[in-house]
């Protein structure tokens, strides 16, 4: 386990914490509370990430891990297609979430004096979104062969 997984695992708890605190916060003024349409943020970020989670970076960035000279090799057309698409389809799913986050925050708690929950979804959207590019930046990296000597 290295950096990345540590920071992504951070930065959900991190999520889910500021969307708790913004429930509690708004919990406490009647026009504040949080309804349904406050838990599509974190909803649609979270199916984001599954979707992000099935998507082999390698493919879709064009390094295959095939032997030929430009790092090409047998690799099936379809199967690096179904990943762009679904990495397409997960990014957009993403900013809609964060689109819904950022809509309650104008819409629901602009002109309210208790604006932190508003805020609290969005923070909490853009976290989920870290933590996603987090675990796809461990899925570039490779893993390192330590054989014990220090260079």
């Amino acid at each position: 386990m290295g950096v990345f997984h540590a920071a992504a695992g951070a930065l959900f708890a991190i999520g889910w914490f500021l969307f708790a605190d913004g429930a509690a916060e708004a919990k406490k003024d009647d026009a504040t509370k949080y309804e349904f349409v406050e838990c599509l943020p974190g909803i649609l970020c979270m199916v984001a990430m599954l979707m992000m989670l099935a998507v082999s970076m390698d493919s879709i960035g064009g390094n295959d891990g095939g032997d030929d000279m430009f790092g090409g090799g047998n690799v099936d057309q379809d199967h690096v297609t179904r990943h762009k698409v679904l990495f397409f389809f997960a990014a957009m799913v993403f900013l809609s979430g964060l689109t819904v986050a950022v809509w309650l925050q104008a819409a629901k708690y602009k002109g309210s004096d208790n604006w932190w929950p508003g805020v609290a979804l969005t923070l909490q959207a853009l976290a989920f979104m870290g933590s996603s590019f987090c675990i796809g930046a461990a899925k570039l990296v490779k893993p390192r062969n330590d054989d014990g000597m220090p260079f």
